[in-house]
Formats: structure tokens, C-alpha cells, sequence
């Protein structure tokens, strides 16, 4: 009952704002224990009203109100080893492994892992592998037979070209291989006479090349991948796959 009331209160609050105020939008949400960052200990609904470019980008909410509380410095993060510096290096200066060379048999066939792709010197993608994949997961695949899984899989699926399940493709046909299409290339695709796929597999194997970091588990491979979509690499963001 007494949630009920005080969402009715804050409905009608709301309606009383949009009438007297200028507002175009509201937050609303609830801390809920002192983990979520509650320090008033009763009851209550934070209702901020908002105005068109009251902040230079409003995705994310609540969050970009304050100046850049929403935005994470990933170069603090490295500064206070919540990163590990080696493997971002890896990920911009360490060995090239090139898509046309695919399979790789240096790549650990069960492991959670970073992975960024280039070409030339631009840095194209950011990705990683391995959900909820740990030294103990990892041994139980061991121990049960599983040939392959995580970081493996990702990087074969890439080199694949295939669209289907590989959102990376899917990047590479609309935003690097759509564009250079001729309409002569884009009618045999219609008809089947042409296999976009192919076509994908081809750019990715001429033009892109990938390195690669085996991580503990998958939360270091989050925390890396999310470091370098946020411009951690002096390379800056990923031309596909930048975090906003």
C-alpha cells in the first residue's frame, strides 16, 4: 500500500511539473540499500526533471546528469592496477596474426580473452570471449572433452565471414563492404548468384588482421574489453564498436 501511494504521489507530481515547468523528460529511480549508494534511510522516489541538452549526450540517464560521473577514466583505472597494463599493450603492440592464415593453432582452444582486429594501423573492433569461463570452468571443459570453447570460437567465427550469430560480420557487411558494392554485385546478391558472405570472408581475410590476450576469467575480459572501447589504446576508440 504504501508503494502504491507513493507512486501515485509521484504521478501526480510529475503532472504538476510538466504543467509549470519547461521540462521535456524526467529520471526517476530508487537507491535501495547503501551498496546502491542510498544514504537517506526511508522511502522515497528521486524525480529529476530534464530539459533537451541539458547534458552534451543524455544516453545512459540519470547517470551523465553529473559531469562525468558517468563516464569511466579508464586511464585512472590503469593507474590504480585495476587493469593490467601488459595485456593492454598486448592488444596494441603485441603479435599480429593475420584472418587469411585462420585456423590458429596458437590460440588456446578453451580460454575467456580480449581480442582487438586492425587494419593497417586503425583499430577496427574490440571483442572478447569466454562468458562465465574461470580456471575451474576451464578444467571441468578439460576434464569433460570439450574440444574448443571461448576465445577460439569468437575468432573462427570472424574469420568465417558468415553473418548469422556474429554481429562483427554483420559491422564489416554494413559499414566496410556494403559501400564498395557496384549495383552489378548487389543485383547477383538479390538473385543468388552472388554470395554476400563471401564477399565478407574476403575483405576480412585482404584487409584485417587480430591480437589476441588470454584473460583469468571473464570478468578481466569484460573489464579490458570495455577499457579499450572506451579509448584505453593510444590507437583511441574502435572504429566499429566505440563506447559512447
Amino acid at each position: 500500500m504504501a508503494f502504491e501511494t507513493l507512486f501515485y504521489l509521484n504521478q501526480k507530481t510529475v503532472g504538476f511539473a510538466e504543467r509549470t515547468c519547461p521540462s521535456r523528460g524526467f529520471n526517476i529511480g530508487m537507491n535501495n540499500g547503501e551498496s546502491a549508494g542510498q544514504t537517506i534511510f526511508h522511502c522515497h522516489i528521486h524525480l529529476i526533471p530534464r530539459r533537451s541538452k541539458d547534458v552534451d549526450n543524455s544516453r545512459g540517464g540519470v547517470r551523465h546528469i553529473i559531469p562525468i560521473k558517468g563516464v569511466i577514466d579508464f586511464k585512472i583505472l590503469i593507474m590504480k592496477e585495476k587493469l593490467d597494463k601488459r595485456l593492454l599493450k598486448a592488444l596494441e603492440y603485441g603479435k599480429v596474426h593475420y584472418f587469411r592464415d585462420w585456423s590458429n593453432c596458437i590460440v588456446p582452444k578453451i580460454c575467456a580473452g580480449v581480442y582487438t582486429i586492425w587494419k593497417d594501423e586503425q583499430l577496427i573492433y574490440v571483442g572478447m570471449s569466454g562468458r562465465s569461463l574461470n580456471a575451474e570452468i576451464i578444467q571441468e571443459h578439460k576434464n569433460t572433452g570439450t574440444k574448443t570453447k571461448g576465445l577460439f570460437n569468437r575468432l573462427k567465427s570472424h574469420a568465417s565471414g558468415r553473418r548469422s550469430g556474429d554481429q562483427f560480420c554483420v559491422y564489416i557487411a554494413d559499414r566496410l563492404v556494403l559501400p564498395t558494392l557496384t549495383r552489378e554485385q548487389i543485383e547477383a546478391i538479390a538473385s543468388k548468384e552472388l554470395n554476400f558472405d563471401n564477399l565478407i570472408r574476403d575483405y576480412i581475410h585482404t584487409h584485417l588482421f587480430y591480437r589476441y590476450v588470454e584473460t583469468e576469467n571473464d570478468k578481466q575480459a569484460f573489464q579490458l574489453e570495455n577499457a579499450v572501447k572506451g579509448g584505453a589504446l593510444k590507437a583511441g576508440k574502435p572504429f566499429l564498436n566505440p563506447s559512447n
